[in-house]
């Protein structure tokens, strides 16, 4: 709930003792160094098209142009 971008947090529970567990999550805080260890662990690994982000193969997709996001 703390990241930037996050708009809203998604639960399941199909009990109410686990909507209450879930509910009760909000009140816990991570250190800096416990969210940098979570999210070091859970980072995905780059597959095969990690490698189609890469510059070079961008400016071939985009025809020679460099485009790094859509502008309103």
């Amino acid at each position: 709930m703390t990241r930037p971008g996050i708009t809203a947090t998604l639960i399941g529970a199909s009990k109410v003792s686990q909507l209450q567990h879930n509910m009760a999550a909000v009140d816990v805080r991570l250190t800096d160094d416990q969210m940098a260890r979570l999210n070091q662990a859970s980072e995905p690994t780059p597959g095969f098209s990690a490698g189609l982000a890469t510059p070079m193969v961008r400016r071939m997709i985009f025809g020679g142009h460099d485009v790094t996001g859509w502008e309103g």
